[in-house]
């Protein structure tokens, strides 16, 4: 799904894809949903809202994937004076044991920025990828979480994005059809490294149509159509002209919504975060009045009535 799956190396962990960039990597690697979050509009979402889809895909070097996944919204945290929302991605293939579950804490402030998904890692501020001996999930604060988002003035040099909305379309999901707005994006990378007195140039592109509508709870998304393209050439000084292009991946998947609720409950976070913000301020101020001392009744004053 739109830009949810992995966090890869190639793109410096910049942005996230779904399922498609490799389909040779193991499932078992941490898939982050962060990425299918729709951003373009204000959040509406609450604790427990979450969205389910059917993943499926292959490559041109013979693997596939075909796997659940499930992005709630687990909990919310005030987080160095910034209100904040808990991400849960649960993956888990299909018909296997196995999966991952993974959490990202993502700042409400990302909902104000023009260029969300390309400045996605600005607005994370703490991570949950795995769980130590005792069980207990392993929160990593986010490196730069706390001013980065004020110096993000460049998107990466080697990266370019290119979107457009195409003809409006009529998805089936849920039992039911909607009108939805078509939009294509398309990502390429490049990746030039010197070798010696060789050029090896490999080249990443990504292309995805999505189906967003307004009427979908969340991420918006009723289905992607997502497909990856890596390619490499290599020449010696002055042979450009002579590099031959081949193809290292070639993959194509989809998916498709196939369940939104309100009552997701967490599995990595901490429970006493699996409420809003304002029901923790209201417990947190509950129990402070609790703990304050009362105050004795004012002693009569000593006096001779008349």
């Amino acid at each position: 799904m739109l830009r949810a799956i992995r966090r890869i190396a190639l793109f410096s962990l910049a942005t996230l894809a779904l399922a498609t960039p490799s389909l040779a990597q193991d499932l078992g690697k941490a898939i982050d949903g962060i990425g299918l979050i729709d951003y373009t509009r204000k959040p509406t979402f609450k604790v427990g809202t979450y969205c389910q889809y059917h993943v499926a895909g292959h490559s041109s070097k013979g693997h596939s994937e075909d796997y659940r996944m499930v992005v709630g919204v687990a909990g919310e945290e005030r987080f160095w004076g910034d209100d904040c929302f808990w991400v849960e991605t649960i993956s888990e293939p299909t018909g296997n044991q196995g999966g991952s579950s993974v959490a990202s804490l993502m700042s409400y402030s990302i909902f104000a920025d023009s260029l969300p998904v390309q400045h996605l890692q600005y607005f994370v501020r703490k991570s949950i990828n795995d769980v130590d001996d005792r069980g207990v999930p392993h929160e990593v604060i986010a490196k730069g979480s706390a001013g980065g988002i004020k110096s993000h003035t460049k998107l990466d040099p080697n990266t370019h994005w290119y979107s457009d909305t195409l003809a409006s379309d009529s998805v089936r999901v849920l039992g039911r059809s909607f009108w939805c707005k078509r939009l294509h994006t398309r990502r390429d990378v490049t990746n030039s490294v010197e070798k010696g007195d060789s050029t090896v140039l490999t080249e990443y592109r990504e292309d995805r149509d999505t189906y967003l509508s307004p009427q979908l709870p969340l991420t918006g998304i009723a289905r992607e159509d997502i497909e990856y393209l890596e390619t490499r050439k290599a020449w010696l000084a002055g042979r450009s002209q002579d590099a031959e292009t081949t193809v290292n991946v070639h993959s194509v998947g989809q998916a498709m919504l196939v369940s939104v609720g309100q009552d997701y409950a967490g599995r990595l976070i901490d429970e006493s975060k699996r409420r809003s913000i304002r029901e923790q301020d209201r417990a947190a101020a509950a129990a402070a009045g609790k703990a304050a001392p009362k105050k004795s009744a004012a002693p009569a004053k000593s006096g001779t009535a008349r």
